[in-house]
């Protein structure tokens, strides 16, 4: 293989691996350690991320952050004021990547996303609307009507996120990009969710990515997926989650069991193991695949808002030869000030295609919610 051939794959992986780290809506299922069990506690949407209630805004200045001053936590560092019955957010997103190799060394800058997000409710019923910019490029993620004829029920129609797993805001790791459930891969959703205090459940019927241009028609799955979450002492949470996928080309299940552990509300575990068995078929031949993901992060919060974090992922499920299959590192995330976060991570990973290599990769991502 030519060094410009190499060049190039690495500079691939790179695009790859930064793309769209972190770059979902602001979302952190660790919060069941300071016992917040369900998300609708801090958001609009009933699997969290996006748009955040003036509850969650206030509880990102008292226990996310370093520092805050009265009022900061609102809309615009608190300068836009907005009637009850609608709350707007936002988010931009950049990330610096840097890869050193015995093959080449690589850095890159990439500005991921520019969004903004309004959620207007009125009585029982909430419509969600959040256009952007996504590497440059205008794109819709999240349009949804939802209705929740009482506090523990939900029901949801439109674009956004099926309901699986962890649902970390993380999705370089193999539980999402492994599975297809990377950013830009939003489907049309019908959604059921029970959000109660001693139990949680949601039922989605996926519809597929209706309105994609980048995906094959052969590839456009359907399908429906189950999770469920139980809660416990306060700052725990375990569960397990089921896709079954139907597309022509293929058919999939997906499952497995997931934790968040707040052994303190400083320290805490999140972890996901999912198995998943492809079945391909098509005129000449029939293939089956029976392969797993994990991911998991240890992390502790040395000072208020100071993160520093333990990662391990492995995984059987990545069909492109150049992808990680597994990776282990080390990493530190900071919420100074409301609206703020720095998340640094360096990790090591092992490639299918570079057997007698481990690769270095490091990145900072910058964010600014609105």
């Amino acid at each position: 293989m030519g060094r410009r051939m190499i060049s190039r794959m690495f500079e691939a992986l790179l695009t790859l691996s930064g793309v769209f780290y972190g770059a979902s809506a602001f979302a952190f299922p660790e919060m069941v350690r300071h016992g917040y069990q369900n998300c609708t506690a801090c958001h609009v949407s009933p699997t969290g991320g996006g748009v955040l209630t003036p509850y969650g805004r206030q509880q990102i200045a008292d226990l996310l952050s370093t520092w805050s001053w009265p009022g900061e936590e609102g809309p615009a560092e608190g300068l836009l004021k907005t009637p009850e019955w609608l709350n707007v957010g936002g988010d931009a997103r950049a990330i610096e990547i840097y890869r050193d190799t015995p093959q080449v060394t690589a850095a890159r800058f990439l500005n991921m996303q520019e969004e903004v997000e309004a959620a207007a409710t009125v009585g029982k019923y909430t419509f969600d609307f959040a256009p952007g910019l996504y590497m440059g490029e205008a794109a819709l993620r999240r349009a949804y009507l939802n209705y929740r004829p009482t506090e523990t029920l939900s029901l949801r129609a439109g674009k956004f996120e099926q309901a699986f797993g962890l649902m970390s805001d993380d999705h370089t790791t193999p539980i999402r990009r492994g599975l297809g459930w990377d950013q830009g891969s939003e489907t049309y959703n019908v959604e059921a969710a029970w959000l109660g205090e001693t139990f949680n459940a949601y039922a989605t019927l996926n519809l597929g990515p209706l309105d994609s241009k980048l995906i094959n028609s052969d590839a456009k799955e359907k399908g429906l997926a189950l999770r469920f979450g139980y809660p416990f002492w306060d700052r725990f949470q375990v569960g397990a989650s089921y896709f079954r996928g139907q597309a022509s080309a293929f058919q999939r299940d997906v499952g497995g069991p997931f934790a968040m552990l707040g052994f303190t509300n400083r320290f805490f575990l999140m972890s996901e193991v999912d198995v998943q068995h492809v079945f391909h078929s098509n005129d000449e031949y029939f293939v089956n695949q029976t392969n797993f993901v994990t991911w998991n992060k240890l992390d502790y919060e040395w000072a208020q808002g100071f993160h520093v974090y333990l990662t391990y992922s492995q995984t059987q499920a990545q069909a492109d030869p150049y992808s990680p299959t597994s990776a282990w590192g080390f990493g530190s995330q900071w919420f100074p000030r409301p609206h703020f976060e720095f998340n640094g991570q360096w990790q090591f990973q092992k490639v299918n295609a570079l057997r007698a290599s481990t690769l270095s990769y490091a990145t900072l991502l910058m964010h600014y919610y609105f």
